[in-house]
């Protein structure tokens, strides 16, 4: 094996089968670092290959949309039918069931369906132009220039300014 500033560095081959197991393990983690570290190989490599190969990459991008998929109807069931949370007696003994519902679950999936009603409400459109110029220490009036000496005599002798 090579090393590299002290750390060994995978010296495998990203075949065909380790390609189908990061795609599974990415599915399941949907991260990549881990899932490149689960079959032998860098995070690099993964994304080396994700640019010269369009197969592997549309791979990773439809196990990207299985593990959203899978996190959308998990969400959807939390926040619509809710967990049984079932309470025991000191016997072990099932005393009683209540039905919890994530409320933040819920929220999000009213967001997701809905997003004018229950959608944050900020929006902010703004334009801005400006014209960069040169400024010269001429152009900075005699008091500014003043002050601003001042405070920056203040901040090297660590003494606060009058301003």
């Amino acid at each position: 094996m090579a090393y590299t500033l002290g750390v060994e560095a995978p010296q495998t081959q990203f075949t065909a089968e380790r390609k189908a197991a990061f795609i599974a393990a990415y599915e399941d983690s949907g991260e990549k670092k881990a899932a490149a570290a689960s079959v032998g190989v860098t995070r690099q490599t993964i994304y080396d290959h994700i640019a010269k190969d369009a197969e592997f990459k549309a791979a990773c991008e439809a196990a990207r949309g299985r593990l959203l998929g899978k996190l959308t109807k998990t969400l959807k069931k939390l926040a619509i039918d809710g967990v049984t949370k079932k309470t025991f007696d000191k016997d072990g003994a099932l005393s009683s069931e209540t039905k919890v519902y994530n409320v933040p679950a819920l929220l999000a999936w009213l967001k997701r369906l809905e997003r004018e009603k229950w959608g944050d409400k900020v929006q902010v459109d703004q334009t801005v132009t400006t014209k960069a110029t040169d400024t010269r220490v001429d152009d900075i009036p005699r008091d500014a220039r003043d002050k601003l000496r001042e405070a920056l005599a203040a901040m090297r002798t660590n003494k606060p300014s009058a301003n």
